[in-house]
């Protein structure tokens, strides 16, 4: 995520100066992320403030910066690093921190050195009119030729390759079908030729560009497996939707996945390796009992991300942080 130092000082700016006559209506001020708090945070002694933090992009722009310079440019690598200090300040001022999982909560912990009291946790909610499991009967039997689904706009970090590296010298006879979605218009070849080593295990591939809600929805009902074996997530939105959606999941155990796949209960947990991803691949498809097998979990487990239940937290949280 890339941001603009002047338009964010001049937005916050304004947006003080118009909040300050009406700044005794409110009991508690929730910013979205702490950039949006820049200008608030001189007002936390008159108004509780809360901040989310939603990922730990920022908080882990302070490690290995000699490393990170190298790899992605001096201007990229400062901008992150200059933007991890103004986080780092405004949580440190901030009354409450909101995450969205048990592992962004600990990496903010520890990469601000905050006291484990200040910081909540706050789940993510799925839309569960949207995202509803089509007709449980059409999971009972795995297809011939599995329908694979990989859903993730920064493919790279999302392990395209690890899928790609699994399917490379697959068994004669025994092929798949792929699609690659959320690309962005510009990656479309890119991804193409990434998956070209992989062709002789597929009979058909797709790769589609960014979709909405409705487009995604009709994906997870279109196919049998969803792969996301991620070298970063905050948390896993869309095998959430997945799981909702009836599609069973497949994910590496990084980040936020463990919390939202039940430590392996409702999905099949993965470390970041192709041949434990190719060994998981085989053995679903030689024992597609196995599926069946993660449906009760992966229902109880989607529950937890209602948004009854999300509205239900924050409420606890506001009132937590007006008692202290």
């Amino acid at each position: 995520m890339r941001y603009f130092p002047l338009y964010w000082f001049v937005r916050n700016r304004m947006f003080y100066r118009s909040f300050l006559p009406i700044r005794d209506q409110f009991d508690v001020i929730l910013c979205t992320s702490a950039l949006e708090a820049l200008s608030l945070i001189r007002l936390r002694e008159e108004v509780p403030l809360l901040i989310m933090v939603n990922d730990n992009k920022l908080v882990n722009a302070g490690r290995d910066i000699w490393k990170k310079v190298k790899a992605t440019g001096l201007s990229r690598s400062s901008s992150r690093y200059l933007y991890r200090r103004l986080e780092h300040k405004i949580c440190t001022g901030a009354r409450m921190i909101i995450t969205n999982s048990d592992f962004t909560s600990q990496q903010v912990i520890e990469g601000y050195d905050l006291a484990p009291g200040r910081v909540m946790k706050l789940y993510k909610a799925v839309d569960l009119k949207v995202f509803q499991p089509k007709d449980s009967s059409t999971r009972e039997i795995l297809p011939l030729v599995p329908r694979l689904l990989f859903l993730k706009n920064d493919f790279r970090i999302g392990g395209l390759d690890l899928l790609v590296e699994a399917l490379v010298g697959w068994p004669t006879g025994v092929q798949f079908d792929l699609t690659v979605a959320g690309i962005s218009p510009n990656q479309v070849a890119v991804v193409e030729k990434m998956l070209e080593p992989a062709r002789p295990a597929l009979r058909n591939v797709r790769v589609k560009s960014l979709l909405n809600r409705e487009e995604v929805s009709r994906l997870y009902h279109e196919h049998d497996l969803f792969i996301n074996m991620a070298r970063q997530e905050a948390l896993g939105v869309s095998c959430l939707e997945a799981m909702a959606s009836g599609l069973p999941v497949i994910a590496s155990n990084i980040g936020g996945l463990p919390e939202v796949l039940a430590e392996g209960k409702a999905g099949f947990m993965l470390p970041l390796d192709a041949e434990a991803l190719r060994e998981c691949l085989r053995e679903i498809k030689n024992k597609p009992a196995l599926l069946r097998a993660k449906w009760p979990a992966m229902k109880e487990q989607v529950a937890k991300f209602s948004r009854v239940k999300m509205v239900e937290n924050l409420n606890a949280i506001i009132r937590k942080a007006l008692r202290q």
